[in-house]
């Protein structure tokens, strides 16, 4: 394999290296084959070791050696398994601006810089395609979510990959057509299979299928999103996944939940709900977590809507998830690719009022 001009080989443990760059050659037993790990300067331990991603300590290489390319999946299966706290990308065909972004690595570092561990990138053409406007189709995407997985790799972080729509379930029974899942479990079709085997990603299935709670328990629907949960659980047996999406807390989110129970692996599924609307407390959302493993997907700043109410008399809903014990991912506009308001307003509030969940 030709060398690149910055890096040389290494193919022992023991020789002292030049602290500039290192390639170390790792067999793990005969039917194992070949692993190859870069380390370089510019580096990092988190990325996948990678000639085009490198390590940036020789003892990241050791510590594989030691253990095996077991340790990555298993380091990543636990950061998977932490608290997620995040912020949201978009993924769409008339969104090149959102979809640049997404491509680019540094924005993932950015929001790993911010004390976070996961970005949820929404694929939104759904949206798109009921508009008939222009729209990638879930095989045209698949490139793009390919390089946010990998960039969700090389920083650390967690992917929410989630088939993005607003209502779909429930424009569907406003025009009085039957309740159709085809075009989600299509998406998950190609979807699902294609990242089983990496632990930092994460299957939300849908997005706020109906903002109506009623909807959630007809018998057709209940079919039909458990037809979607079911296919993408044998797919992607391992990857977790996260269901309902609920619109808001103006329903008895458990007692929905509670008519699906039995049919759901928790130990590889959350609900997700988003925290808007409301009676202004958090007795819906706690009575949810106490029940069932929970995710805040979507929580938006004061002022940005009506239905943005503050929660417990807390100024950010974060603040609330932490108290709760749930993890949160904020909201931003499609085209809105600003970290600021994280910076400027999350952050601050955080530490000031003592639930900063970063290091310092």
């Amino acid at each position: 394999m030709p060398q690149p001009p910055d890096r040389e080989p290494f193919f022992g443990r023991s020789r002292l290296l030049r602290e500039t760059v290192v390639f170390a050659l790792l067999l793990i037993g005969a039917a194992a084959g070949a692993a190859e790990f870069w380390v370089a300067p510019g580096g990092s331990d988190v990325a996948p070791g990678s000639c085009s991603q490198p390590f940036k300590t020789n003892q990241r290489v050791t510590d594989i050696m030691q253990a095996g390319d077991g340790l990555l999946a298993q380091e990543a299966e636990q950061k998977s398994r932490q608290v997620l706290r995040g912020t949201p990308m978009a993924l769409g065909k008339s969104l090149g601006a959102s979809v640049a972004f997404a491509m680019d690595v540094k924005n993932w570092q950015q929001v790993k810089d911010l004390g976070l561990n996961t970005v949820r990138v929404c694929w939104v053409d759904p949206w798109f395609a009921d508009r008939k406007r222009a729209h990638w189709t879930a095989e045209e995407v698949l490139p793009k979510l390919d390089a946010c997985v990998t960039n969700a790799q090389a920083t650390g972080l967690n992917i929410i990959i989630n088939y993005h729509n607003v209502g779909e379930q429930q424009e569907q029974v406003k025009a009085g057509k039957p309740l159709d899942f085809e075009r989600s479990a299509y998406f998950w079709r190609a979807t699902a299979a294609r990242y089983k085997d990496q632990p930092h990603v994460l299957y939300e299935l849908s997005n706020e299928p109906s903002f109506d709670g009623g909807t959630y328990l007809k018998p057709e629907f209940r079919m039909g999103l458990l037809g979607v949960y079911r296919q993408v659980r044998q797919d992607a047996p391992q990857r977790r996944i996260l269901l309902f999406s609920f619109n808001s807390l103006d329903s008895d989110l458990k007692g929905i939940v509670d008519a699906y129970a039995s049919e759901i692996d928790w130990e590889h599924t959350m609900v997700a709900f988003h925290f808007y609307g409301g009676d202004g407390t958090s007795r819906r959302a706690r009575a949810l977590a106490k029940a069932y493993p929970s995710i805040c997907t979507e929580w938006d700043y004061p002022g940005a809507a009506d239905y943005v109410k503050q929660v417990d008399g807390n100024l950010l809903i974060p603040e609330t998830c932490e108290n709760v014990g749930v993890g949160w991912i904020d909201w931003r506009s499609w085209s809105d690719r600003r970290l600021d308001r994280i910076r400027e307003k999350l952050i601050p509030d955080a530490k000031v009022k003592g639930y900063w969940w970063g290091k310092n």
